[in-house]
């Protein structure tokens, strides 16, 4: 190892694969969904638990991975284009 590497530390593009969400953000999501599931599975009405899993869990987790994914979409976005900007210049 080296020196100026402190242990666990891993250098900025080592990594294989580039993902738009890491793999620790997935199962936040899903232990997300499975708190709010548990909570609107012991609501007392079936309307109620199904508000409940959809105004608690789907659409502030839906919310939220649309902000945190803007970012890389915007990044996928800029690389597709071309660098002038996508637009042809000449005259047919």
């Amino acid at each position: 190892m080296p020196a100026g590497n402190p242990v666990g530390m891993r250098a900025k593009g080592c990594c294989k694969f580039s993902r738009t969400f890491s793999t620790s953000m997935y199962i936040i999501a899903i232990a997300w969904l499975y708190v709010v599931l548990l909570i609107a599975v012991a609501d007392s009405s079936v309307v109620g638990g199904i508000l409940t899993f959809v105004f608690g869990g789907l659409a502030p987790l839906a919310l939220f991975l649309w902000l945190v994914g803007t970012p890389a979409r915007r990044r996928g976005r800029r690389r597709a284009d071309p660098p002038g900007g996508g637009e042809d210049d000449r005259r047919p």
